[in-house]
């Protein structure tokens, strides 16, 4: 998900976003929990800068 992060997604609900940069490496950088009891799929969007989630709500 960009240039040098990681969007990980969690079957619980939750997704954070790590970097990968040499300077932050595995720092994380967002955390969310959108989704009360499941994460089913995430989307990107690179042209629009944009990440989506799906799940239970």
């Amino acid at each position: 998900y960009g240039d040098g992060y990681i969007m990980i997604g969690f079957s619980h609900g939750y997704f954070v976003v790590i970097s990968t940069h040499i300077r932050e490496i595995g720092q994380e950088l967002f955390q969310a929990h959108n989704h009360k009891d499941s994460l089913t799929s995430i989307a990107i969007s690179q042209s629009l800068n944009k990440a989506a989630s799906c799940g239970d709500n």
